[in-house]
């Protein structure tokens, strides 16, 4: 399966809290997520596909439009937050079938 091409002018960052991630983007940013969200749900679960949300979004770490501000680190959420390069924080979606599913299911 080929990859999704993102939309040109995505901006979007992802705000890390103690209790919640929250995203925030522009609607080329939504458009290009819900290709990346398409393209996991037609993938073959044994093929074990992969969305990383920063790495696929931000291009490679190319794309400054893309960006992690790690709340518990800062004073506050106006202060410039980590660039994806610099962060060490991923969010990531993987595809697996249900039986692997079950292991996590039951920490849960």
């Amino acid at each position: 399966m080929t990859y999704p091409t993102n939309v040109p002018g995505l901006k979007g960052a992802v705000i890390v809290k103690d209790q919640a991630i929250t995203v925030y983007g522009n609607t080329e940013f939504f458009t290009s997520l819900s290709k990346w969200a398409s393209w996991l749900a037609e993938s073959p679960a044994t093929e074990k596909f992969t969305f990383k949300f920063l790495w696929h979004l931000g291009d490679a770490g190319f794309n400054e439009n893309v960006s992690l501000i790690d709340a518990r680190t800062f004073n506050s959420e106006s202060e410039v937050g980590l660039n994806m390069k610099d962060s060490y924080f991923e969010l990531s979606f993987y595809v697996l079938e249900d039986e692997e599913l079950e292991p996590y299911l039951e920490k849960a």
